[in-house]
């Protein structure tokens, strides 16, 4: 009977040290939390150094993205005549799933916006998670094609600087017809008609295009992935001047948002 007793009491012993030494080693790592919704990682302000006696000694670094010179869009954006999105499958055609960033979805749009005439544009940050893309105004048909030659973008006057609310003074002049500014924007925030800033003032579409002012994006929005939770959304901005009026911005547009970028051939450049 005892050494059955000091059997149990030795196994015992044995179970409590081997809990012990459990207990010692490296913890158990937790899943990173992630965003609901993008299974993005959800990053954390930095904590404070402190000192031994734990007064902290540096102030917290918080996690940033990096716009270089870009200005800022506001988002939600004002309200556009029309809008659409293009299919993700078509804006990555060909284009391997590791290569997939920001900067690669820049390039490819570019590459079909200069393919389809558009020659004049500029880049804002749309926060840390993408960027608006900005176009000069252009004199489009009934049907939304842009008009050929010289009549698709009206020349600056010669004594001020070229701008959208300029631009739009000046076509209290100009023929009567339909005028188009269209914005791209890519971002992971969510697009609500809701929340919409009120249709832009001439003043606001002059800053709009003023503050577009980067050509390039950043080196590090460039390099950040272009997530599934990524969308490019394009804002049609569409005007019609009538004679001896002044443009007025048309709500809603006449054609839907799909018919603006057919029409401009911007389907057609991101197909090839």
């Amino acid at each position: 009977m005892r050494r059955n007793s000091l059997f149990c009491l030795f196994l015992i012993g044995a179970s409590a040290l081997a809990l012990a030494s459990c207990e010692t080693d490296a913890p158990i790592a937790q899943p990173t939390p992630t965003n609901p919704g993008t299974e993005e990682p959800v990053y954390y302000p930095t904590p404070p150094e402190t000192d031994d006696k734990g007064m902290e000694t540096a102030a917290p670094v918080r996690e940033t993205c990096d716009i270089g010179e870009m200005s800022v869009f506001d988002w939600p954006p004002p309200e556009p005549s029309t809008k659409v999105s293009i299919p993700r499958g078509l804006l990555l055609l060909g284009i391997p799933e590791a290569d997939q960033t920001v900067g690669t979805v820049a390039r490819r749009l570019e590459a079909a916006l200069v393919d389809a005439g558009y020659v004049e544009f500029g880049y804002q940050a749309v926060d840390c998670s993408g960027f608006a893309l900005v176009t000069r105004m252009e004199q489009i048909d009934d049907e939304g094609h842009p008009l050929a030659g010289a009549a698709r973008f009206e020349p600056p006057s010669d004594d001020e600087p070229w701008s959208l609310g300029g631009f739009i003074r000046q076509l209290i002049g100009a023929p009567p017809g339909y005028y188009r500014q269209i914005v791209f924007v890519a971002t992971t925030q969510a697009y609500e008609a809701d929340s919409l800033a009120p249709p832009p003032t001439r003043e606001e579409l002059d800053q709009m295009l003023a503050d577009a002012d980067a050509q390039t994006l950043s080196e590090g929005m460039a390099e950040e992935r272009y997530t599934p939770a990524h969308k490019l959304h394009v804002l049609i901005y569409e005007f019609e001047k009538r004679r001896d009026e002044d443009p007025m911005q048309l709500m809603p547009s006449r054609l839907t948002g799909a018919t603006h970028v057919e029409a401009a051939g911007i389907y057609d450049s991101l197909s090839d």
